[in-house]
């Protein structure tokens, strides 16, 4: 209601949490004025769900299953790529070079994110993985609260700056030619 009403975005977690609070506070009530044992049940339900809504800091946007793009020049590229669940793929290897530097940003929440850039192109990558792994150009990071930033200017092709983030997955950076997947 709050994220609905006001302009504060509320995340998944958020709510879990909001759910433990009231949960907890029944025990703590229930502890003077009655029997509350069913509430430990609904709190041990609820907090393993919890727990991994907290890594799902991204939007969650775009459905669930499994998406391929393969844009052949600029002009079909989206500013935004988004999926909630599911293997969500990006092929920029068709894109040549062009005027100015193009803008994607891309998530899923939970799930797999792989963009593929030509060989020459000029990268500015900005990634974020809450839980999963992060693998930018074969460089691998593996555990929670990842991030890395990669610049490679030098390429002839295509100009692109990627902001890309997965909540609970992985994120995979690759050149065309390093094959992978």
């Amino acid at each position: 209601m709050v994220g609905n009403v006001t302009e504060v975005h509320v995340a998944p977690g958020q709510y879990f949490g909001i759910a433990l609070a009231i949960v907890g506070l029944g025990l703590v009530i229930g502890a003077w004025w009655g029997r509350a044992r069913l509430l430990i049940l609904l709190g041990l339900v609820t907090l393993p769900v919890a727990v991994a809504a907290a890594f799902v800091n991204v939007p969650l946007d775009g459905g669930i299953g499994d998406l391929a793009f393969r844009p052949s020049s600029l002009g079909e590229v989206r500013g935004e790529y988004r999926l909630t669940g599911g293997d969500l793929r990006l092929d920029l290897s068709d894109l040549k070079a062009g005027g100015a530097p193009v803008t994607v940003t891309a998530s899923v929440g939970v799930g797999r994110l792989t963009i593929v850039v030509t060989d020459d192109a000029a990268v500015e990558l900005d990634a974020r993985v809450a839980g999963g792994e992060l693998r930018l150009f074969g460089n691998q990071q593996t555990g929670t609260g990842l991030g890395d930033r990669v610049e490679r200017l030098s390429g002839a092709g295509a100009h692109l700056v990627l902001h890309v983030e997965a909540g609970i997955g992985s994120v995979v950076v690759e050149a065309a030619g390093t094959g992978g997947g």
